[in-house]
């Protein structure tokens, strides 16, 4: 999982680098002065916003799937949260083990393993494509654990999650995170060009490549510290909004599915070699789930 992370992370900085190095050989009065080094940051920075909410757009498009049995029943639940059904696109889709996710204003489930839903015909069609693209190839340790992940995972835990996800649109947590990632690639642009052009006179090519190095540096490690200062902050906003529209049964029911989910997460780890030493959340952004039973209880109690 790592060298898959610093694979992409190469690439995409190696990417992002030359279009800089090949305006540099044109034009290299530009990137000699701190407004031009500004600017081109910025242009990075828009550029990797673009390219990530192109990304994120086209998966909101990808799932076809609209609930149909069950969608007087979810539109109701979100009526219930003080939002208005229009403003929240619900779909039937693959979720990677987190239930639901939110991706823009789209709200997408999991029929596998909210098996609260699985008699739609939508939910039908999503759970048979799965079964044989998805879950049919898995290793059967991955399938052992989603199977003990949907006994787990209650209707009233069910509940609250979709909750959960509510939350997120409410919050317009996307759009955040689009925008915080291309501050991030604007911030790892300009100390990536800063150390480049420090060097450059001593170490001529060389300093391209400490520059780069520096820039995926700075952005891997402001990518993991916004887990923490961000996103962890936008997950407990959810499951406190969640909380507002919640009952007691609902609150009590999500925060023992959120404790026996990290009992099954923790036996897993081993798969995620030298990322398993790293905190939730740092690694996902995620509270432990005995930190989240325990704030869900306090509520209650």
């Amino acid at each position: 999982m790592l060298k898959t992370i610093l694979k992409q992370q190469i690439i995409g900085i190696i990417n992002l680098s030359i279009p800089v190095i090949i305006l540099y050989q044109i034009y290299p009065a530009i990137l000699l002065s701190t407004s031009g080094k500004i600017v081109c940051s910025l242009l990075i920075g828009i550029y990797v916003f673009y390219l990530n909410y192109r990304a994120t757009k086209t998966q909101a498009e990808s799932l076809k799937y609209i609930p149909s049995l069950y969608k007087p029943e979810l539109e109701k639940i979100i009526v219930d949260c003080k939002m208005d059904p229009h403003s929240v696109n619900l779909r039937y889709g693959y979720s990677n083990e987190m239930v639901a996710m939110t991706i823009l204003n789209t709200v997408s489930i999991d029929p596998i393993l909210c098996q609260r839903f699985n008699h739609d015909p939508e939910a039908i069609k999503v759970i048979d494509i799965l079964n044989h693209h998805i879950i049919s190839p898995m290793a059967e340790k991955q399938k052992e654990k989603i199977e003990k992940i949907k006994n787990i995972l209650t209707p009233d835990a069910q509940t609250f999650i979709f909750k959960h996800e509510l939350g997120h649109v409410f919050a317009n947590y996307s759009y955040k995170k689009l925008a915080l990632i291309g501050i991030i690639a604007t911030i790892s642009a300009y100390i990536g060009l800063v150390t480049t052009f420090y060097f450059l006179k001593v170490l001529g090519f060389f300093a391209i490549i400490i520059g780069i190095t520096i820039a995926g540096l700075i952005d891997l490690i402001m990518s993991y510290s916004s887990n923490v200062l961000f996103k962890s902050r936008e997950e407990k906003n959810a499951d406190l909004f969640a909380t507002k529209f919640s009952s007691p049964e609902e609150i009590k029911a999500a925060a023992s599915f959120f404790e026996t989910h990290q009992e099954i997460v923790n036996l897993n780890k081993s798969s995620m070699g030298i990322l398993s030493a790293l905190p939730s959340i740092v690694l996902t952004g995620h509270y432990d789930g005995k930190t989240r039973a325990k704030y869900l209880r306090d509520i209650i109690y």
